[in-house]
């Protein structure tokens, strides 16, 4: 990931009821002619990694949520929590599916995730996006940062994604977990 863009994941989305949270990340974002690739790093331990179906409602977790936007402005909003289990719909359709893999793990300074997707499955290279990471207190309040600012709208709201200036070509990508 030494050739990949790092970006923080530290803005508090104004939906997070917990406003002084300490809660923040990291994302390495790089691609090839083929593939998106994200590496997501959580400094927090998940409290909540209950689903592991694929198009759960991982929302109930601790989860990293990406949201991206083509030239043709259709959006595609990916979830990933830290058993690996993945959301994915495109444009609110809950019923696509993607390609795109996931792998996460925990250890002792919080969780992280690798995440890919074929290109062709978004779009091409995304132009606008957004990162989040959401995370349950001890006591059950919902923590959430982002990327971008986000907007009333959540992580998934166009209003509130950031510009992709420059994705990186990748040259590998390493896996996260067995």
């Amino acid at each position: 990931w030494a050739d990949a863009s790092r970006l923080m994941i530290a803005n508090v989305a104004p939906f997070s009821k917990v406003r002084d949270t300490m809660l923040s990340g990291s994302m390495y974002l790089k691609r090839d002619d083929e593939r998106l690739y994200l590496a997501l790093k959580s400094d927090r331990r998940p409290v909540r990694a209950a689903h592991r179906e694929r198009d759960g409602s991982l929302w109930e977790d601790d989860v990293f949520e990406i949201a991206l936007e083509d030239a043709k402005r259709a959006g595609y909003h990916f979830i990933v929590n830290a058993n690996g289990a993945m959301y994915d719909e495109r444009s609110g359709v809950k019923a696509w599916d993607s390609r795109a893999e996931c792998r996460a793990r925990c250890d002792a300074d919080g969780w992280a995730a690798e995440f890919s997707v074929p290109l062709s499955d978004i779009g091409g290279v995304p132009l606008k996006g957004n990162v989040g990471l959401s995370s349950f207190s001890p006591g059950g309040e919902i923590e959430c940062v982002g990327w971008a600012r986000s907007g009333g709208g959540g992580y998934v709201s166009p209003s509130s994604y950031g510009s992709f200036v420059r994705i990186p070509s990748a040259v590998s990508i390493l896996n996260v977990g067995s």
